[in-house]
């Protein structure tokens, strides 16, 4: 093999290793990361937030009709709904099952 053919070889695999975690990275985003059969809160979407969370402010003006629960206030409910990032939102139905979905800019959210 010649030397460049040996170079194209590693950026073709530079550029295939980078389209696969791209790809990955995409499909952690753009689903649940879990689900709880019972919430145990009114069905809507709700904010969990902290007062040390820089992305909060940012996740309080893209959503709209939600309830905020920090940290600070609740921290009963995180503990009780395994709250491990913030800002994170939980969409609750009418049967009282939530939907978690880690929030960031580039995800899609609720």
């Amino acid at each position: 093999m010649g030397d460049t053919t040996v170079r194209l070889l590693i950026v073709l695999g530079a550029t295939l290793a980078v389209a696969i975690f791209t790809l990955i990275l995409h499909r952690r985003r753009s689903r649940p990361t879990r689900v709880i059969a019972n919430a145990g809160l009114s069905p809507g979407t709700y904010l969990f937030t902290s007062a040390t969370c820089l992305e909060c402010s940012r996740a309080r003006s893209a959503l709209e009709n939600f309830v905020e629960i920090s940290w600070e206030e609740r921290p009963d409910v995180f503990s009780r709904l395994h709250v491990t990032a913030v800002p994170s939102t939980l969409v609750v139905d009418s049967t009282g099952r939530g939907t978690w979905r880690a929030w960031s800019p580039t995800a899609r959210n609720p």
